[in-house]
């Protein structure tokens, strides 16, 4: 049982990292099709 629960809280810890890593990309280098479409910070980072 413990182990379950020690596989289980892993599991959510990388999930987080990973969810976390992939914001940070995203933002840092956004898609061509995203920064023309978004009109927020991401789109004028480009252009600038």
């Amino acid at each position: 049982m413990i182990a379950l629960a020690f596989v289980y809280t892993l599991a959510l810890l990388l999930a987080g990292v990973l969810l976390g890593v992939v914001t940070t990309l995203r933002l840092a280098w956004p898609g061509e099709e995203e920064a023309v479409n978004s009109p927020g910070p991401a789109g004028r980072s480009r252009t600038r």
